[in-house]
């Protein structure tokens, strides 16, 4: 995912071995397998969704294990696109919809996907569908699909629409699939969308190299949010490697040229926006409410955001000096046995 650019221009950029450590970064298929790899410690950090950072603390949809962020990789960055036979139908927002809906004889429900059951793309879904009257489970229905999957579901029928991150909307607009009905860039980019979450049972056993980390992917995502920077990142993020995507469709997702409007509307956590303080760690609590949070679930207290949401690590990673590289070996790794794979961005 483009909003996962953070960690994939640290490792591209040499920034992890300039601030003493080594890191590999590993593609997922999607948000279920980064959980899973998270809970079972085969991987010590990962780009993942903020809400994911909550619900593996709380055991909400898996086993529990203790994890937190000290940096904020993204904001914003989703859009709803429906499939081009619905706009050819004169869907066009949320009330032709639902006209669409009331008015054909539909051999199955319209089918709505998002990308994991506790995030923001979920909650931004039920929002859009609500304002136009349309109830989940009674006019259309929602399915999980990893994101990378998702446009090729569109053009393939299996789904009639979707909300996801960037740059899934914009493939499916290059493939003709779909089209962008709300385009996140025209609503801000104030969500907090994707965190940088690590093992707490990590940040205890190798607190400085947790915070040289968060010293070079927060260097790394000042490199992302500069503008001038922007095709030097659509040709890293576009390898076959990474995101695997046309640089056409990242320039129309992240890099627009002048008079053309983004479609992801993405903002990177660069400076002050890496911060994860208690209100934005409040606003994902909030959100996760709104989704929904079974009463079982009793880990699921406010007095958890400041345990998760560590912006003292934060502020300690900015005033660090990196680790001496050993000598005759410049950009290499402190000799500590810290273990080193991070998920990287290839999922949603």
């Amino acid at each position: 995912m483009i909003d996962g650019a953070p960690l994939i221009a640290a490792a591209e950029l040499g920034l992890f071995r300039k601030h003493g450590v080594e890191v590999r970064l590993s593609r997922e298929v999607g948000w279920a397998s980064v959980r899973d790899r998270l809970v079972h410690q085969e991987i010590v950090g990962a780009h993942a969704p903020a809400t994911m950072a909550f619900t593996l603390c709380c055991g909400l949809g898996s086993l529990a294990v203790k994890c937190l962020t000290a940096c904020v990789l993204s904001y914003g960055g989703s859009a709803v696109t429906v499939s081009s036979e619905l706009v050819a139908g004169g869907v066009t927002d949320p009330a032709s919809l639902a006209t669409h809906i009331a008015g054909k004889r539909l051999s199955r429900p319209l089918r709505f996907a998002a990308v994991y059951e506790y995030s923001t793309q979920l909650a931004n879904l039920k929002a859009w569908l609500a304002s136009g009257g349309i109830a989940p489970g009674r006019d259309v229905e929602i399915v999980m699909i990893p994101s990378p999957q998702v446009h090729r579901s569109l053009a393939s029928g299996h789904i009639d629409g979707f909300c996801v991150a960037e740059p899934w909307s914009a493939a499916a607009e290059a493939e003709q699939s779909g089209r962008i009905i709300l385009n996140a860039a025209s609503r801000g980019a104030e969500q907090v969308e994707k965190v940088f979450v690590v093992l707490e049972r990590f940040e205890r056993q190798f607190p400085d190299e947790h915070l040289a980390m968060i010293a070079a992917v927060q260097e790394a995502a000042v490199f992302c949010a500069e503008p001038s920077c922007r095709k030097d990142l659509v040709r890293m993020l576009a390898r076959p490697d990474y995101l695997d995507v046309s640089t056409q469709v990242l320039a129309r997702s992240l890099a627009p040229e002048k008079g053309v409007v983004p479609v992801g509307g993405v903002a990177f956590g660069a400076g002050e926006a890496g911060a994860p303080t208690r209100e934005r760690g409040r606003a994902v609590y909030d959100l996760l409410e709104s989704i929904g949070v079974p009463a079982e679930c009793r880990g699921f207290r406010k007095d958890i955001i400041t345990k998760i949401f560590r912006e003292d690590l934060y502020r300690k990673a900015l005033t660090r000096p990196p680790f001496p590289c050993p000598a005759g070996a410049e950009g290499t790794a402190p000799a500590s046995q810290m273990p080193s794979v991070l998920h990287g961005a290839r999922a949603a």
